[in-house]
């Protein structure tokens, strides 16, 4: 299976493609569908395109194994979001400060959100 950062040209390619691995099933695995899984996808839809985005061969590269790393640098909320992971984009950097705003449970939240979108690419 190819990378799916591989294909990305623009931030909406990226918004197009996070809310895609958001609604896989496989994403879905911990809480299976519910009113609550939706809030977190639409939070956390903003956040997956920037990391997508800025994994992509447009931006820094890396493809899905970075996004995976910087999910796990951005769970040790070391500072900024968008500094953490490199993020140029001035959308995508506010999209990333949105993590910034986040209590502690909001945050990890969104990040164990995005991290269920991601982890089947890990595994292909």
């Amino acid at each position: 299976m190819s990378d799916p950062t591989d294909h990305i040209q623009t931030l909406e390619g990226a918004i197009v493609l996070a809310c895609a691995m958001l609604n896989s099933p496989a994403a879905q695995h911990h809480a299976g569908p519910s009113r609550d899984m939706d809030v977190w996808k639409a939070v956390s839809e903003p956040v997956l395109a920037a990391l997508l985005y800025t994994a992509s061969p447009c931006q820094r590269g890396g493809g899905m194994t970075w996004v995976n790393s910087a999910v796990s640098v951005l769970a040790a909320d070391i500072g900024d979001p968008g500094d953490v992971v490199g993020m140029s984009h001035p959308l995508g950097r506010r999209f990333m400060g949105s993590l910034a705003s986040m209590n502690g449970p909001q945050r990890d939240s969104v990040l164990l959100t995005i991290r269920d979108a991601v982890l089947p690419w890990m595994a292909a």
